[in-house]
C-alpha cells in the first residue's frame, strides 16, 4: 500500500466522564494529622492512541484522568499536580503540570499527548519522518497547601501513543469490464445540455480522448454542472458545451479558487477538487472536494456528517453497517435548494455512475466495515 499526507485523527474514542466524588463526610477524615492517604487515579478513554499530527482537530480529548481526594486530615487544603514520564519507575525526565487546589479531573487533548510523546520524550524521528510508539505514564502528586506534610503520589496509569502523517492509499483499481446496460442508464442522466472539461490531464487536449470529463448536471437545476477530479498545479484546463473547439471558455466572469492565464484555467496547488459551473450566475468554483456518504450504510441520514477522506488521488470511506450505498457531492456555491440526491452518484460494476438529471440509480448494497474507493480521474469506483 502507498501512503500520503492527510489531515485526520485516526483513533478517537468516546469516554464516560466518570470521576470520584469528594468525600464530604467529615467524620471519615482525620481530626488530627495521621497517616495521610494518597489519591487513587483512574484512566478513562482510549489507552492506545494513534495521532495524525497534521490534523486540525488535535484539541479534541480522547482520554480522561480522574482521581479521589488525597487525605491529609480534616480541613487541609491540597494542591494537585499531574506528573508524566516515559519511564514506569518515574526516573529521569518527569514533566510536572500544576493543576490547582481541590481538582479531581484532567482531560487529555490529542495535541497535549502528541507534544509529550513526540517532542518531550523523543517519539518523532525528524531525519526519517517516522514516529515510534511511546508509553506515557501518569500519576497524581498531592501536596498540602500549608506545607505540613510531604507530597504523596497516586498509583500509576499509562497509555500508548504513536503518530502518523500518512494514510494508506488503496492500490489502483482494475479496469472494469464494459457494462452496456449501465452505460445506457447513465446516459439518461446526461440527457439535455452538456458541459465538458478538457486539459493537459483531461484528454491531453484531444476531444476524442476517453480522458475528457463529462460534467454531471445538477438534478432539477438546468445550467448547473459539477465534477470531482484530482488536479495538478500548473496543468491547464477549460470547458466547452460540446466535444469540439466551438464555444470553449476558461471563465464565465466570477472565478473562485482558480486563476486564468493564456486562455486556460489553473489551480495554485495539487489536490482533489470539486468543479462547479453555474452558467446562470456566470460563476465557476474550483474548491477542495466535498464528498459524503448518506444513509444507514454510514450511520444515518444527516447531511454533511459522513465525509470521504482524500487518499492520494482517491477518496475513501469505510461503511459501518450493511445497507444500501448512497453517495453525493457538494459545493459551497450550489443553490440553497439543491438537495443531496440531486448531486448523487454510486460505483456500479467498477464504474462511477452519476444520477445527473435522471431517475433513481440502480441500487448497490455494501457490507459493514468495507472501504468505498473512488478514483474520479479514472472514472472507477469499488467497495473492497
Amino acid at each position: 500500500m502507498k501512503s500520503m499526507k492527510q489531515i485526520n485523527i485516526f483513533v478517537l474514542f468516546a469516554f464516560a466522564l466518570t470521576f470520584f466524588a469528594c468525600n464530604s463526610d467529615e467524620e471519615q477524615l482525620f481530626d488530627q494529622p495521621g497517616k495521610a492517604i494518597p489519591s487513587v487515579l483512574v484512566f478513562d478513554g482510549t489507552s492506545n492512541l494513534v495521532i495524525d499530527v497534521e490534523n486540525d482537530n488535535l484539541d479534541l480529548y480522547p482520554s480522561l484522568l480522574n482521581w479521589s481526594r488525597a487525605n491529609f486530615g480534616k480541613g487541609v487544603v491540597v494542591n494537585y499536580s499531574l506528573e508524566v514520564t516515559d519511564n514506569e519507575a518515574f526516573t529521569g525526565n518527569i514533566q510536572k503540570l500544576p493543576l490547582g487546589e481541590n481538582v479531581y479531573l484532567k482531560a487529555l487533548s490529542a495535541k497535549q499527548l502528541a507534544d509529550w510523546a513526540f517532542d518531550t520524550f523523543g517519539g518523532y524521528d525528524a531525519a526519517n519522518d517516522e514516529y515510534a510508539l511511546v508509553t506515557l505514564y501518569f500519576r497524581i502528586a498531592a501536596t498540602p497547601a500549608d506545607g505540613t506534610a510531604e507530597t504523596l503520589t497516586s498509583n500509576i496509569v499509562y497509555m500508548e501513543v504513536t503518530g502518523v502523517n500518512e494514510e494508506p492509499i488503496p492500490d489502483p483499481l482494475p479496469e472494469p469490464a464494459p457494462d452496456p446496460t449501465e452505460d445506457a442508464k447513465e446516459a439518461l442522466g446526461f440527457a439535455g445540455p452538456t458541459l465538458f472539461m478538457i486539459g493537459n490531464e483531461f484528454g491531453a487536449w484531444d476531444w476524442n480522448s476517453d480522458g475528457i470529463v463529462q460534467m454531471a448536471p445538477v438534478h432539477s437545476h438546468p445550467g448547473h454542472f459539477w465534477a470531482v477530479r484530482y488536479i495538478t498545479a500548473g496543468e491547464g484546463f477549460k470547458w466547452c458545451p460540446v466535444r469540439e473547439w466551438n464555444g470553449d471558455f476558461n471563465s464565465l466572469g466570477e472565478d473562485l479558487g482558480f486563476y486564468t492565464k493564456d486562455g486556460n484555467a489553473f489551480v495554485e496547488n495539487d489536490g482533489m477538487y470539486m468543479i462547479y459551473v453555474d452558467t446562470e450566475a456566470k460563476k465557476i468554483s474550483v474548491e477542495p472536494a466535498q464528498v459524503y456518504g448518506m444513509g444507514e450504510c454510514f450511520g444515518g441520514w444527516d447531511k454533511g456528517k459522513f465525509p470521504f477522506s482524500v487518499a492520494g488521488k482517491d477518496m475513501v470511506i469505510n461503511t459501518t453497517a450493511a445497507n444500501e450505498l448512497r453517495i453525493y457531492a457538494a459545493s459551497t456555491i450550489q443553490p440553497d435548494d439543491v438537495d443531496w440526491w440531486q448531486m448523487e452518484f454510486v460505483p456500479i460494476n467498477g464504474h462511477i455512475r452519476y444520477r445527473g438529471a435522471g431517475d433513481d440509480q440502480t441500487r448497490v448494497n455494501a457490507e459493514a466495515n468495507k472501504q468505498v474507493i473512488l478514483e474520479f480521474n479514472t472514472k472507477r469506483g469499488a467497495v473492497k
